[in-house]
C-alpha cells in the first residue's frame, strides 16, 4: 500500500469546512490539522476530535515571528492549552525557536519543500 497523502487545511469557512471533511473520508488521506486566524465555535469540534489546530502557525506566517506569551491570545484557549499546542508546533518543528524561551518562527522542513513549492528549483 502507497504511504497515504498528508493534507493540511488553511482556513476553516465553507470550503475549508468542506475540504477538511472530504479528506477525513478517505481512506488514502490523512487530515494533519487546520489552520485558521481563530479557534472560535466553527473549529472547537476539530479539536474535540483530535484535528490540531493551527492558529499559531498561521498568525506567525504573517507576523514573521511570535512571542511565546502570546499563544494563548492568538489560541483563544486557556493558557495550558495553548501553551500544550505550542509545544505540539515545536516539537513537529513547524514552529522553532533560537532559544528555549525566545520567540517562534515558522521553518518549513527540507524533505516538504517539493510539496510546498512545487518545481520551485527546477
Amino acid at each position: 500500500m502507497t504511504r497515504p497523502v498528508r493534507v493540511a487545511v488553511n482556513g476553516y469557512g465553507v470550503i475549508g469546512n468542506r475540504v477538511a471533511d472530504a479528506v477525513t473520508a478517505q481512506n488514502d488521506m490523512i487530515l494533519l490539522g487546520v489552520a485558521d486566524v481563530a479557534t472560535d465555535w466553527r473549529t472547537r469540534g476539530l479539536g474535540a476530535q483530535g484535528v490540531p489546530l493551527f492558529a499559531l502557525v498561521q498568525e506567525t506566517l504573517i507576523r514573521g515571528e511570535l512571542d511565546r506569551g502570546e499563544a494563548e491570545r492568538v489560541t483563544r484557549l486557556p493558557e495550558r492549552s495553548a501553551r500544550r499546542i505550542l509545544k505540539e508546533l515545536t516539537e513537529r518543528e513547524l514552529l522553532v525557536s533560537d532559544t528555549p524561551k525566545g520567540p517562534v518562527s515558522l521553518r518549513f522542513p527540507a524533505d516538504t519543500l517539493n510539496v510546498l513549492f512545487p518545481g520551485l528549483y527546477a
